[in-house]
Formats: C-alpha cells, structure tokens, sequence
C-alpha cells in the first residue's frame, strides 16, 4: 500500500501557528506537520478501538496489522498497545513513542489551537503529508491546499464544492470563519486574495485538484475526486440547471397580471364587467399621466 492510499484527517484548527503563512519558517512548518501526524495516529487508535467494541470479529485483523509494526513485541500486554501500533500501520508511520506518550502528545496540540474555531475537517492524502514534513511543499502551499481540501471534505459526498477566495484566506490560517479569525484577533494575519488566487492557480497546476465555474467566476467548484471531464460535465449541468430555472420565472407583469385574473374569478366577474374594469383602469392610468 503506498502513501497515496493513506489519509491523514484532522481538523483546520491545526494550521492556527499565530502568523501569516509567508512568516512560518520551515522548522515551525515540520514541527506542526509532525504533531498533525501524531495527533492523527491518536485518532486512528481511538477509531480502531471503538471498532474492536462493536466488531470482536475483527480482532485478528488488527493483531495481524499490529504485529507487522517494526517495533510490535512477541506478545501484547493490552489491547490498547495493539491499537496503537494498528493505527500506525494504517497511516504508515512507525513510532517509538507508548500509547500513553501518544495521548499526551495529542493533548498537546490540542492546547496549542483554538479547536472550536476550526472545527472542519480535511483529508489529505499521505504523500502530501509527507512532503510537508520534509519541507518539499511550502506551507503557504499546504496550508491553502488543507483549506481547499476542508472545503471539498463532506460527511454526505458532494461531488464538488463551491468555494471563494475570501474562505480560503481564513481557512489556511485555521479558521473557520471571517468571524472566527476576527474573535480571536488574527484579521491581519490573512493574505490577499489576490494572493490565494496565485497560490490556487499553482496547485490547480500541480494537480492536486479540479476548479471550474459555471457563471465567469461569481461561483468556483473544486473538487479532489473528480477528473477535469467529470469536473466539466458537473458545472455544465449547475449552469444548465440555472438557464431553465430563469426561463421558468415570471416576469412582474406576468405575475400581476395573473392575480388580477385569479381576484377577478374569486370575485365572480363576468368577461364583459372584467373588460370594463380594464378599460376605466386605463382610461385612470391615462389620466394620471
């Protein structure tokens, strides 16, 4: 299984580093790469465990998966120790940290973010991950790409999402919201749009994922699932479905004149006495002119 078939998620909070991304310096963008990966192999061993409760079945498997770890001993003394090194397999990582020292390092950079204004979730693929440890993508790059990846994240599994500028600049610096950021006084930590946009272009270039608009911009999809033909053929539909919903409304005198009709009918008028009203009501209009 190579690293393009794991997935790290973890939520947006985590880029909140108290800075704007072009003065995160290279050791501050390891640092929080490494404890991202951490605190996801915590999650994992959590996910894992919560599945051998309701599946007792699949504690074979997850014994088979943990005594693949480099580090798995003869024997297990607990469950917990077996999860733990479970989930590093599952992320293709290889730890020497205990399951208690896991814990503790999830906690820590729980402490260091505000979670509640970041609560979305991104899934990033691990080969991404990696290079962001290893400093081969900047992390104004990752960071953008995290928040375009938050965006496209759906529990239901939208084809794409319609995202702008102006959410991706809060996004990348942890927030989950223009009013999240300004809560916990980061206003001027955010970049210009203008240089998210250049930022977008590069890694819609690199290929990480598919960006279309129906309408010259006012609305952006994105999507890290679908290829440039699927992405094409999506937002042809959104704007074929906007074209028939705009032919199907009435025009104001349309509507009017339909309420006149149907008043008329409720008030049991006749064709010739609806005739006369129109012509005393434009005889009324004339006059007033």
């Amino acid at each position: 299984m190579s690293q393009q078939d794991k997935y790290f998620t973890f939520p947006i909070s985590f880029l909140q580093l108290g800075k704007s991304l072009d003065d995160v310096t290279p050791s501050e963008a390891k640092k929080r790469t490494s404890k991202i990966m951490d605190w996801c192999i915590w999650e994992m061993n959590k996910h894992l465990a919560h599945k051998r409760y309701d599946d007792p079945s699949g504690d074979v498997i997850l014994s088979e998966m943990a005594h693949r770890h480099p580090n798995a001993p003869d024997d297990f003394g607990n469950c917990s120790e077996s999860d733990w090194l479970a989930a590093q397999q599952m992320l293709g990582l290889s730890h020497t940290v205990t399951w208690e020292n896991g814990k503790k390092l999830a906690a820590t950079l729980e402490s260091l973010v505000s979670m509640d204004a970041g609560k979305k979730l991104a899934r990033v693929r691990g080969d991404i991950m990696w290079n962001a440890l290893d400093g081969k993508i900047a992390w104004r790059d990752f960071a953008v790409l995290v928040a375009i990846y938050a965006g496209c994240f759906s529990e239901k599994k939208n084809a794409a999402a319609n995202l702008k500028f102006s959410q991706l600049r809060t996004m990348a610096i942890g927030y989950g919201s223009k009013k999240h950021c300004h809560d916990h006084n980061s206003d001027g930590l955010v970049l210009s749009e203008k240089a998210i946009g250049r930022t977008v272009a590069k890694l819609l270039d690199r290929g990480f994922f598919v960006k279309a608009s129906p309408d010259n911009g006012r609305n952006t999809y994105y999507s890290n699932r679908m290829s440039e033909a699927q992405m094409i053929q999506y937002v042809t539909q959104i704007k074929a479905s906007k074209i028939r919903k705009k032919r199907s409304r009435l025009t104001q005198r349309e509507i009017n004149q339909q309420v006149t009709e149907r008043a008329n009918a409720m008030a049991g008028l006749t064709q010739e006495q609806e005739q006369y009203l129109r012509e005393v009501t434009a005889r009324r209009r004339s006059s007033l002119k």
